[in-house]
């Protein structure tokens, strides 16, 4: 709806916007649900988390899409689901989405577990990473991706996650390497701000990929498979490397999937620069 609403110079940053509620809520979510637990039962845990949010979903109803005329589409949408950018695309998403969920999920016992950070500072440092690197990459990716566009036409939201994520890799790498407690912060501060730029224009990326006809499916296909393939096992994967050498280096993984990623979604842009050409 975002995308149909804003024009293509100005969607990154209207989703750049918007997803400032995810960084905040997944934040704040991390923060008070382990605050909340040592307080309460967490079954009220799960219900303050989940009340909200059906509310929030039954307001849905009331929204209005935005109306945006396009010419018919000539060919089905199977056909642009499986056309080689978007998979290109698609694969990009599953594993950048990958990444962040291994970093979310395993953050605590990396943190406070393997660099013996103690609850309370491990817990202000999440909570501020999250909110001032997390939030700031979103806008900023948001704001870079217009940015290219405007200068480079399509294939500029590509290009700004292709970028920010290829950026992270020796950031990421360092930081999981290096025990110094002051400079593992500041390498993971600046890791979380460069993967957080994907947030911003990956929902432009794929309304790029196909008629406005179908942008609902091209999205909603893409959502599936990223959180099937990509959110589900993460945390599983890490945790089985994990187990047989180490926190740090079982997320050695979610860099690699963010590195591997970034390459990806420059053969997007690479791959729409082109189809613009011709």
């Amino acid at each position: 709806m975002l995308c149909a609403d804003a024009p293509p110079e100005k969607r990154g940053r209207a989703l750049g916007v918007y997803n400032i509620g995810m960084a905040f809520g997944a934040t704040s979510g991390l923060v008070l649900g382990f605050v909340l637990a040592s307080k309460m039962d967490w079954h009220y845990v799960f219900w303050i988390a989940g009340g909200p949010s059906i509310l929030l979903a039954a307001s849905a109803a009331f929204v209005a899409a935005p109306a945006r005329l396009g010419r018919p589409p000539k060919l089905r949408a199977w056909s642009y689901l499986l056309s080689p950018t978007y998979l290109v695309a698609l694969a990009g998403g599953i594993l950048s989405t990958f990444g962040a969920s291994g970093l979310v999920v395993w953050s605590r016992s990396l943190l406070i577990d393997e660099r013996h950070l103690s609850v309370k500072v491990g817990s202000i440092f999440m909570t501020a990473v999250g909110l001032v690197c997390g939030i700031g990459g979103v806008v900023a990716g948001g704001y870079f991706g217009d940015f290219l566009t405007r200068r480079g036409g399509r294939g500029g939201h590509a290009r700004a996650i292709g970028l920010s994520l290829i950026a992270a890799v020796p950031f990421g790498v360092a930081s999981l390497l290096i025990t110094h407690q002051a400079t593992f912060m500041v390498l993971t501060a600046i890791t979380v701000f460069l993967l957080s730029v994907y947030n911003g224009p990956a929902a432009a990326v794929i309304d790029e990929l196909g008629p406005s006809q179908y942008a609902a499916t091209l999205q909603s296909f893409a959502m599936f498979w990223v959180h099937v393939l990509g959110n589900a096992p993460a945390g599983s994967v890490v945790g089985w490397i994990a187990d047989r050498s180490t926190v740090a280096l079982g997320l050695q993984t979610t860099v690699a999937a963010m590195g591997i990623a970034g390459v990806l979604f420059m053969i997007v842009a690479r791959r729409q620069k082109v189809e613009t050409v011709s």
